[in-house]
């Protein structure tokens, strides 16, 4: 069971280290208070309550934001300028939208110019060098 820095819950566009790392913590309150005291087992299953909650309520759809902060570090300062930009102009809805990792949104965001680097990309995943970040 792991929380704060030791996981990867700082989304990459947004920040919200802090308040991620929290709720990781508590997550793991929460587990380590089931295990010992409730059910008194600390099996690999028991502690998976751990992933779940981490799944469920501190990172939802994280992939997405790992993702994006793979994408993040493939494109040049340039890109990344741009893409601040770009977020400048959504309205508070969108924002929320892309930050709750909708496809539909974030797909808003890409130019033509950046298959280059959803294309290294994919290259990556399927070396396993991108496995790394996982």
């Amino acid at each position: 069971m792991a929380i704060g820095d030791t996981v990867p819950s700082v989304d990459p566009v947004w920040g919200e280290g802090i308040y991620k790392c929290m709720k990781s913590a508590r997550a793991a309150a929460m587990t380590a208070d089931r295990c010992l005291t409730r059910t008194k087992n600390i099996s690999a299953e028991e502690m998976g309550v751990y992933d779940d909650l981490w799944n469920e309520q501190v990172a939802p759809r994280q992939d997405r934001r790992l993702m994006m902060t793979r994408l993040l570090y493939l494109a040049p300062n340039e890109r990344y300028d741009r893409l601040m930009q770009d977020l400048n102009k959504l309205s508070r809805d969108t924002l929320s939208d892309i930050n709750d990792g909708s496809k539909q949104e974030i797909v808003k965001l890409l130019y033509i110019s950046d298959l280059s680097y959803l294309w290294k990309y994919w290259r990556e995943t399927q070396s396993g060098i991108a496995s790394y970040f996982n």
